[in-house]
Parts: structure tokens; C-alpha cells; sequence
């Protein structure tokens, strides 16, 4: 299986986070610059938890 790649893109003055796997991208809207990176730092955690065996993290 392979791991996920997670960026940060702008497509026509939106912000995205943009999931890659197998080289297929996913696009996930953001409200400005710094939630699409706050997006991806989140899903990158819940990844490398993921791979560790532990449970995601609880979020309100």
C-alpha cells in the first residue's frame, strides 16, 4: 500500500488540500491558505497514527 502524499494547492483563488495516492489526487476545499495547511498537518498526524496502531485523535 502506499502512503498518501499531502499538499497545499491554490486552483482558481481557492485553496485546497490535495491528497495524492497511486497518483490519483483528491481535492478537499480550505477556507484561506493557513486552514489547508492546518488540514494537512491534522490528516498527516492522523496517518502516521494510523500506520503506528494507534487511534485517531478525538476532535470537537
Amino acid at each position: 500500500m502506499t502512503s498518501p502524499t499531502f499538499t497545499t494547492r491554490l486552483i482558481g483563488n481557492n485553496w485546497h488540500m490535495v491528497v495524492t495516492i497511486n497518483g490519483k489526487e483528491q481535492f478537499y476545499p480550505a477556507g484561506t491558505e493557513l486552514h489547508a495547511n492546518v488540514m494537512v498537518s491534522l490528516e498527516r498526524t492522523d496517518h502516521e497514527r494510523k500506520v503506528a496502531g494507534l487511534p485517531p485523535i478525538v476532535r470537537t
